[in-house]
């Protein structure tokens, strides 16, 4: 019961961060906007690079967060979320069906 409605705060929040619409689809779509979101940031970097990234946000914060949850905390931020849509070419290309991306490098 809790955890049902906590995860229908949190897509609400998504829903009007993002200006999506109220149907199970649009969530949906916010999460192929996540998945563009880790691809993009990680693109070109090695396991090294992230895993040192995850440390430094550790240090900051005190206690130990993956990639995917730190992208989450910017997900949420205003300014932040905006420049992540920015930085995926818009709304329409961040939130398309088209999951096209780079593969990851795992040097």
């Amino acid at each position: 019961m809790i955890r049902e409605q906590f995860r229908s705060r949190v897509q609400a929040m998504v829903r009007n961060r993002y200006k999506l619409r109220p149907d199970p689809e649009s969530f949906v779509s916010y999460e192929r906007f996540g998945w563009k979101l880790l691809h993009h940031v990680t693109r070109n970097k090695t396991i090294k690079v992230l895993r040192q990234l995850e440390r430094d946000h550790a240090r900051t914060i005190g206690y130990f967060e993956p990639i995917t949850t730190i992208l989450d905390h910017l997900a949420f931020s205003p300014k932040l979320s905006a420049r992540a849509v920015g930085a995926l070419g818009g709304s329409s290309q961040a939130f398309s069906h088209d999951l096209s991306a780079r593969p990851l490098s795992l040097r």
